[in-house]
């Protein structure tokens, strides 16, 4: 077994720590092995090796992200977005009895908030069974330490033929429970800004209409709850009405 220091890249082997060079270099780092687990150099005279003290950071992936040049744009467009402003706000349309249209915010970034955004591997969250899932965009607050209502962390699916499965449905809802904002952004073949999604504006702050999106297990259109889970009913039964209904029409309605 091999060891890669963290800092350096350096490759460092078993027969090296017995090195009264290489023994001081590989303590002076983090050292990982090729599963990405974290070791320590062990220097018994008979059998110098690396210990694994570490666990894998991310196991086994759960759902798959659709391989599709739409969808990759639009994921690419709204990242480059979010990563080129200082401020970011996820707004909905809302409308009052008389039915004119207006428009509420339900996330923007705090004064003194730090949002960093990544996609897709950057984005993966690891869970305690071993598995992981990996949206295409996450963004979260690097000066916090946990999310909160006030500073939540932000995942956005694109969705242009296929709704999460019911495997990586299940983690997003555990995630939404636990101060996770989970866009569902529906896009069509030719345009990322649909009569669903799009940009309010360009400038600080970015913001971007949304309409379909999960929050602490409900989902939602505009300010409304849609298709609430029932009393008793399995997630399984709950996901496969949401993909007969809920997703289903959304993705209807930005084609119409």
């Amino acid at each position: 077994m091999s060891a890669t220091g963290s800092i350096t890249g350096r490759l460092y082997q078993e027969s090296e720590i017995l090195d009264n060079n290489a023994y001081p270099a590989m303590r002076a780092e983090t050292l990982l092995n090729a599963n990405d687990e974290l070791v320590v150099p062990v220097r018994n005279q008979g059998r110098p090796h690396f210990r694994r003290i570490g666990a894998l950071s991310f196991g086994t992936r759960v759902g798959q992200s659709e391989a599709d040049p739409a969808h990759n744009k639009c994921v690419d467009e709204i990242l480059g977005k979010l990563t080129a402003t200082n401020g970011v706000e996820l707004c909905v349309y809302v409308f009052d009895e008389n039915g004119d249209r207006h428009t509420q915010v339900i996330f923007s970034t705090l004064p003194g908030s730090d949002y960093r955004w990544v996609k897709e591997g950057g984005a993966r969250v690891a869970f305690s069974d071993g598995r992981y899932i990996q949206p295409d965009i996450a963004g979260r607050d690097v000066t916090k330490f946990f999310p909160r209502s006030s500073c939540p962390n932000i995942i956005i699916e694109v969705i242009r033929t296929h709704e999460p499965d019911l495997e990586t449905f299940k983690r997003l809802y555990e995630l939404s429970k636990a101060s996770t904002v989970v866009v569902f952004y529906f896009i069509n073949d030719d345009a990322w800004k649909t009569k669903l999604n799009h940009v309010l504006n360009d400038a600080n702050p970015f913001r971007l209409r949304i309409s379909r999106y999960m929050i602490n297990g409900s989902v939602y259109v505009g300010d409304s709850e849609k298709c609430e889970r029932q009393k008793g009913e399995r997630l399984e039964d709950w996901h496969l009405r949401l993909t007969n209904s809920y997703f289903k029409f959304s993705k209807e309605a930005v084609r119409a």
